[in-house]
């Protein structure tokens, strides 16, 4: 291993072989050329409502939904 990639990282326990570090440092790669999370389909769930506490049937009357 050269001393640019000794100083860059470091195999705390075991050996490491060359393709596991080529196959590491093709991950870290990938993901830092990411253009980020994945757009969602929806919107994510509002959280401050609390799905377990509402009424199991709801006046179409009622202020509440």
């Amino acid at each position: 291993m050269s001393t640019a990639v000794a100083d860059v990282l470091r195999v705390e326990r075991g050996h490491a072989a060359r393709e596991e570090i080529a196959a590491v440092l093709a991950l870290l790669l990938a993901l830092a050329g990411a253009d980020g999370p994945p757009e969602r389909a929806h919107p994510p769930a509002v959280r401050w409502q609390r799905p377990e506490r509402r009424a199991g049937y709801g006046s179409p009357r009622s202020w509440r939904h």
